[in-house]
C-alpha cells in the first residue's frame, strides 16, 4: 500500500438491509463534507423484514445506479460480503431471503465485485469480524501476518468456496 493510499479518507458503512433511500444520501453528504475518496460497505445489502420482491428489486437497481455514478466520478467503492448476501450467492435460504430473487441478487453482487474482506489502513474490514481462535484454526501464520495477507486469505477462501471455514 502506498503512502497516498494510507492518507486517503475512507468511509466505512455497516449493514444496508435495503435502506439505500436513507443511507446513501447521508453517505453523499459525508463524502462531500469529509472529502472522502473511498467508501467501503460492510455487507447485508439485501433482506429487510417488511420487504417484498418489488421493493428489493428497486433497491438493488437504485444501489447499482448510485455505485456506477460514484465510480464514474472517481470514487473508490468496495463491498464486503454479509451473511444475508452469501445466502443469495450460494442459493441457501435464511431469515428474510427472497428465494425468487436468487439470480438477480447474485448477479448484482457479482457486478459489485463483493469480497470477504478488504484493508483500510492497518485494519481488515469484514462483515462479522475474525476471532483469534478462528484465525489460528483456519489460517497459517503467514496468512495472519499482516492485514493484507489476512484479507487475501479470506478472499481466497471465498473464491474457492470454503464455506465451512468461513461459516465456522
Amino acid at each position: 500500500m502506498s503512502n497516498s493510499e494510507n492518507k486517503a479518507k475512507t468511509l466505512v458503512i455497516g449493514d444496508m438491509h435495503l435502506k439505500e433511500d436513507l443511507i446513501l444520501s447521508r453517505v453523499d453528504q459525508a463524502i462531500k463534507k469529509l472529502d472522502v475518496n473511498r467508501v467501503v460497505f460492510c455487507g447485508d445489502y439485501v433482506d429487510e423484514w417488511h420487504s417484498n420482491r418489488s421493493i428489493m428489486s428497486d433497491a438493488i437497481d437504485d444501489f447499482l445506479t448510485w455505485i456506477d455514478g460514484k465510480r464514474k466520478h472517481g470514487l473508490d467503492v468496495d463491498f464486503v460480503l454479509g451473511n444475508h448476501d452469501m445466502q443469495y450467492l450460494r442459493g441457501i435460504p435464511g431469515p428474510g431471503t427472497h428465494t425468487d430473487l436468487y439470480k438477480e441478487v447474485s448477479e448484482a453482487l457479482t457486478y459489485m465485485k463483493v469480497q470477504m474482506a478488504c484493508v483500510v489502513g492497518n485494519y481488515v474490514v469484514t462483515h462479522a469480524g475474525i476471532t483469534r481462535e478462528w484465525a489460528y484454526r483456519f489460517l497459517t501464520s503467514d496468512q495472519r501476518e499482516t492485514p493484507c495477507t489476512l484479507s487475501d486469505a479470506l478472499n481466497e477462501m471465498f473464491r474457492r468456496g470454503d464455506d465451512k471455514a468461513l461459516a465456522a
